[in-house]
């Protein structure tokens, strides 16, 4: 699964080393136990890393993440 490039391609101009890590991806993982787990980078997670101070608005790009996340593994 991958992110929306058009929101990732907000971010780029107020750091440039933020492309390493967009689009967003999303890891569908399951397990043995017919467990399914996702995994993905947060985006407060990539602000911080990438020392993005320009962006006021990380919980725009993560609340749908977090949207996705749960109802592809709700059962």
């Amino acid at each position: 699964m991958f992110g929306n490039p058009k929101a990732g391609k907000s971010l780029m101009p107020c750091q440039q080393t933020l492309a390493i890590n967009l689009p967003q991806k999303i890891l569908n993982r399951e397990y043995s136990s017919n467990r399914v787990r996702l995994t993905y980078h947060n985006p407060g997670y990539l602000e911080l890393r990438h020392i993005i101070q320009q962006y006021d608005d990380p919980s725009k790009f993560s609340i749908p993440l977090m949207k996705l996340s749960t109802g592809a593994t709700a059962k």
